[in-house]
């Protein structure tokens, strides 16, 4: 989900997961602050985009590249080919 949060990014549009895994459980936030402060929480760090694209700008991102096969096809969901496949073996 897109968020413009203060604690996040100096406030900069940022994409964050709507589902957070806390005390071993899956928990999905609805709403951009509760899951704000997941994300700020976590500990991890996420994208930020320039500030024209606002909160919905990054939404509408997340669902385009989700449409298209999310993260699995691009280069975090890919695997390490085999060098056989390297060589069109």
């Amino acid at each position: 989900m897109g968020v413009n949060h203060p604690g996040i990014n100096d406030g900069k549009p940022t994409l964050i997961p709507s589902i957070f895994m806390i005390n071993g459980e899956k928990v999905r936030f609805t709403d951009p602050d509760r899951a704000s402060e997941a994300a700020i929480e976590s500990g991890l760090e996420f994208p930020s985009f320039p500030s024209h694209y606002g909160p919905d700008g990054t939404t509408a991102f997340a669902k385009k590249r989700s449409a298209g096969g999310g993260i699995a096809n691009g280069p975090i969901g890919r695997t390490k080919p085999k060098l056989g496949e390297l060589m069109n073996e």
